[in-house]
């Protein structure tokens, strides 16, 4: 190394390096967050699935009516395409999990996370929408 420091090249690539490093990371903890939830689910479940059930039911009609307060005929249904599409998704994980060698508490913590992301996931598309056409087509 010479004694005027890094090239910019140099710090392009360690740059890239501690990036890589830190997104590594992040998906850890996700995973174990994701874990964590999915444990506490299949401990209810198994105890008393009536209360799953119950939460199940409930978290739904909060995603549905979520869909309440959407006032443009074009949003709701765009939301309701949502709900759609992260159904069939938890479809296809449930069906699919025998063939995925990973801890079924991941699996339902994922799912569970993907449902309650649903309102999120609407709320940015929202933002995301009015800042490329700031006039609302």
């Amino acid at each position: 190394m010479s004694q005027e420091g890094l090239s910019r090249e140099e710090f392009k690539i360690a740059a890239l390096i501690f990036l890589g490093m830190g997104l590594s990371f992040l998906i850890a903890f996700y995973i174990s967050i994701i874990n964590i939830i999915g444990d506490i689910l299949l401990n209810i479940a198994k105890n008393s699935p009536l209360l799953f059930a119950a939460l199940f039911h409930i978290m739904l009609a909060i995603i549905f009516g979520v869909g309440y307060f959407i006032e443009d005929k074009n949003d709701r249904a765009f939301y309701l395409r949502l709900i759609y599409l992260l159904g069939t998704l938890m479809f296809l994980i449930a069906f699919s999990s025998d063939l995925i060698p990973i801890p079924k508490s991941i699996l339902v913590g994922f799912v569970f996370l993907i449902y309650t992301s649903l309102p999120f996931a609407f709320m940015v598309y929202k933002g995301l929408k009015s800042l490329i056409n700031p006039k609302g087509s």
